[in-house]
């Protein structure tokens, strides 16, 4: 019976709520431990703060009443890690939908129109099994797969009846342990023994942790032919061609399987992250809002990956060719931010994210001296709770400013951060968005310190106006690089920077003249700097000479 239980009752539909609550109530429980709702933000909420016997939820493909948010809210705060079970109901019976909900992996699925003595009676078998397994429950949430891997052993003989659970549990902590042969034998054993799509999936999962990718998309794309609605096999072609560098492959992978499976409310920022790497940042900060929207109210929601979102953008307007679509992206990215920035209070690690996104901004706006005050006290160490894309915006603004020491500190933070993110797909995303920042930012640095070192060796030899329009570029990459801002002061003493609107000439000057009175302490040389720049804001104010622009063009050509 289900005298003094307590139930939670979700679904969009009040008629449906008030039908199960009258098979509960006839089943013997009572009235006042039987809460419902029609509300997904009031669900997060009451399974934070209550913990129930049963959570009979509705659903619902439209997520009118986010199902899968709710159970994975309910995992994260391990309220049904022991006695309490989660049902799903719906009513539609389609391969797509089922392959949906039993990809999550709730206690059990009922499908409408049932008998009350239905509901009853799988409700009951599902109370009955967490009880029997709470201890194995217990350990898998509390990441202890070595006990829960004796565990299922030891189970198996007490309750023979749950065997499928448990070899499919037994099978997922080898491969938590990285016990890979060990989990390729124990899954092709049950392979041939079954033609259940579990072994061959984890089959596949243990040919990755082997490196044998080929024989692993094999398995998947088998699978895929056998079954299209199977999220697992999707799952595994997207880890597998993450592994390969196959970034491409990955995100249709990916793509594919949030249309298959868009219950799930992790895949989307995989796929934010899988378009960031590939340098399409507006598509990257599309798909972050929209993740971040749907799990807003949950554990999920990241203020820090709220900030990253809005420097997708930033970072798209660095690439823009047209300036009214420039100028929209940085003013809906700085609007954001600031936001952000005033309700910033009491949420501890978003100061880091908010700094850099202040310093980013800065510098996009051509704000250098306001990029350098705020970066110099943003030490790879000031980051209390540590978050990838904080710690991965960081690296990339100390690439922008030339900071090659700094850069490769904050890229190593944020590798060691992805590193420890549980979910194998999303860990594999990380990685890969890291990867190509570092590639980008490494080839920045290169290229800006070459064009530094050749332009100072111009200027010691004479050949000043090939030194300036080296300089010029240089500055842009590697702004903060020793002695190219002075050498940029001494040459715009005498000419107008080359190829620029008078706006961004101002902006460089400025700079320029910023770092080197930062720099420097000796009255005598901030004169010298002061008197320098004066002379090269003058001349922003004359007209161009042609051919001063020619000649520099055909020498850089």
């Amino acid at each position: 019976m289900l005298t003094d239980r307590t139930f939670l009752i979700i679904d969009h539909s009040t008629d449906f709520i008030g039908l199960v609550r009258s098979i509960l109530l006839d089943a013997g429980a009572s009235h006042p431990n039987i809460t419902s709702t029609s509300d997904t933000l009031k669900a997060l909420r009451l399974v934070r703060q209550h913990q129930y016997d049963a959570v009979l939820c509705g659903f619902d493909p439209e997520r009118r009443v986010d199902g899968g948010l709710i159970l994975d809210e309910l995992r994260h705060h391990q309220h049904l890690c022991g006695n309490g079970a989660f049902l799903f109901i719906s009513d539609d019976h389609s391969r797509e939908t089922i392959s949906q909900c039993l990809a999550m992996e709730p206690d059990d699925l009922l499908l409408k129109p049932f008998r009350y003595q239905e509901l009853e009676r799988r409700l009951m078998l599902a109370l009955q099994r967490r009880q029997q397994l709470s201890e194995l429950h217990q350990a898998l949430a509390d990441q202890a797969y070595g006990a829960a891997l004796h565990l299922t052993l030891r189970l198996r003989r007490t309750f023979p009846q749950h065997t499928p659970f448990l070899d499919r549990t037994h099978g997922n902590c080898l491969l938590q342990l990285r016990r890979f042969s060990e989990a390729l034998t124990f899954y092709r054993h049950h392979s041939q023994r079954s033609d259940k799509v579990w072994p061959r999936i984890g089959a596949g999962q243990a040919l990755i942790g082997l490196q044998r990718f080929e024989d692993a998309t094999h398995i998947f794309n088998e699978l895929q032919r056998r079954g299209p609605f199977e999220p697992a096999a999707q799952q595994g072609l997207t880890q597998s061609a993450l592994h390969q560098d196959a970034c491409s492959d990955a995100l249709s992978a990916m793509t594919r399987l949030q249309r298959l499976c868009p219950a799930d409310p992790g895949y989307q920022v995989i796929i934010a992250d899988l378009h960031a790497q590939q340098g399409d940042f507006c598509a990257a900060a599309h798909h972050y809002d929209d993740y971040l929207a749907r799990v807003k109210g949950s554990h999920r929601f990241s203020p820090e990956l709220q900030i990253h979102a809005n420097l997708c953008r930033l970072f798209a307007a660095l690439a823009e060719t047209s300036p009214a679509r420039r100028h929209s992206l940085i003013a809906q990215s700085l609007k954001q931010i600031a936001q952000l920035s005033q309700g910033s209070v009491c949420q501890p690690g978003l100061e880091s994210g908010l700094k850099v996104a202040a310093a980013l901004a800065a510098l996009v706006e051509g704000q250098l001296d306001h990029c350098v005050m705020i970066m110099q006290v943003l030490g790879p160490d000031t980051h209390p709770h540590p978050n990838f894309y904080t710690q991965l915006n960081s690296a990339k603004l100390f690439a922008l400013c030339g900071l090659t020491e700094r850069f490769e500190q904050g890229i190593e933070l944020a590798r060691v951060t992805a590193e420890a993110q549980p979910d194998p797909t999303l860990r594999l995303s990380q990685l890969a968005l890291l990867a190509a920042y570092r590639q980008n930012m490494q080839a920045r640095l290169t290229q800006g310190a070459r064009l530094a070192d050749v332009a100072l060796g111009h200027h010691k030899a004479q050949r000043y106006h090939l030194a300036y329009e080296r300089a010029c570029r240089a500055f842009f990459l590697v702004p903060m690089y020793p002695s190219l801002s002075l050498m940029l002061l001494e040459q715009a003493s005498a000419a107008p920077p080359p190829w620029m609107d008078s706006v961004t000439a101002r902006q460089m000057l400025d700079a320029a003249h910023w770092l080197y009175r930062s720099r420097h302490n000796e009255p005598a040389l901030r004169e010298r700097a002061a008197v320098l720049y004066q002379r090269a804001i003058a001349h922003l104010a004359e007209p161009p000479q042609p051919s001063h622009y020619q000649d520099s063009a055909a020498r850089l050509a």
